[in-house]
């Protein structure tokens, strides 16, 4: 089992199985995702290789997303970071004493949006760093860390929120009024609106699939479904043929960090990286994304 392990490690879990990539991500792409078991940031190729890490630590990183300058935006439990790549910190956006962060994105009109875990807002700011919306969130916990998790915003500009700590997926407007409620959602951590205007939220064990008027039409279970253990799905990403990748929170160095689903509920694909434990909020992008390339350049 040790050997098994140490193979892992060096080529990872497609490679040591001989199973080639046949999804849906489409090819030369990258596959970038948090990590909590150490703190760290990983690009990975569709083989499950490391291809570039960062050198600095963070503390609790959660959303990340590459930018067009060649930076990294990660939200992690400090604030927004900027990150060059060399994996040194660049630039940072703190929060207040007694909050947290899990989020850092950039609107469509480039405005950044970020949060406030504790206080329970979602703040926007313009490229002079000044606060240019708050949205006032309404969780029933006031718990700091885990009072949310992975805001989305959809194209109608309304706010996806899982409110982790409460249990509760909230849907807003800009005004903060609430459009949308769903209670009892163990471990829910994230909401997207996706292109056929059908919203998908991954919680614990659980991805469902609810239509423009707000009715289940698909789950999927891990325990049913995917035959693995019961553990929180962190984000999922629709990908161009409908199938989902998907990331599982869990410390098992034998059991999958990322699947691939179909429409059947077939797991399509898995890959295990024993030497990241935690994989958290995933996402793919092409080998041509600045960053990325930058990234591979410096790799080379």
């Amino acid at each position: 089992m040790r050997y098994i392990k140490l193979l892992f490690i060096v080529f990872g879990a497609s490679s040591l199985w001989g199973e080639p990539y046949e999804g849906q991500i489409p090819a030369e792409s990258v596959l970038l995702f948090s990590v909590h078991g150490g703190n760290y940031v990983v690009m990975a190729d569709l083989s499950g290789e490391t291809l570039w890490r960062n050198k600095e630590k963070l503390r609790h990183p959660q959303m990340v997303e590459p930018l067009d300058n060649g930076e990294l935006l990660i939200g992690d439990v400090t604030g927004a970071i900027r990150m060059d790549v060399a994996g040194k910190v660049v630039s940072r956006r703190p929060v207040p004493d007694k909050a947290e962060n899990c989020l850092a994105t950039i609107l469509p009109n480039g405005n950044l949006l970020t949060g406030l875990e504790g206080p329970g807002k979602l703040i926007e700011v313009n490229a002079q760093n000044e606060v240019v919306h708050e949205l006032q969130l309404r969780p029933t916990s006031d718990k700091v860390h885990g009072q949310f998790r992975y805001p989305t915003v959809s194209a109608e500009g309304t706010y996806l929120v899982p409110l982790l700590a409460s249990k509760t997926f909230h849907e807003y407007n800009r005004d903060g009024d609430i459009l949308w409620e769903l209670t009892g959602l163990e471990q829910v951590t994230y909401g997207l609106r996706m292109a056929n205007g059908h919203t998908l939220l991954c919680s614990q064990g659980r991805i469902q699939e609810y239509n423009s008027e707000h009715k289940l039409i698909w789950e999927f279970d891990l325990v049913a479904d995917g035959k693995l253990p019961k553990t929180p799905v962190i984000n999922c990403v629709p990908l161009p043929g409908g199938n989902l990748l998907c990331s599982l929170y869990q410390g098992d160095d034998e059991k999958p960090d990322l699947i691939e689903i179909d429409s059947s509920k077939q797991v399509v694909h898995q890959w295990t990286f024993p030497q990241h434990k935690r994989v958290a909020h995933i996402s793919i992008h092409p080998r041509s994304q600045p960053f990325v390339a930058k990234a591979l350049a410096d790799t080379d």
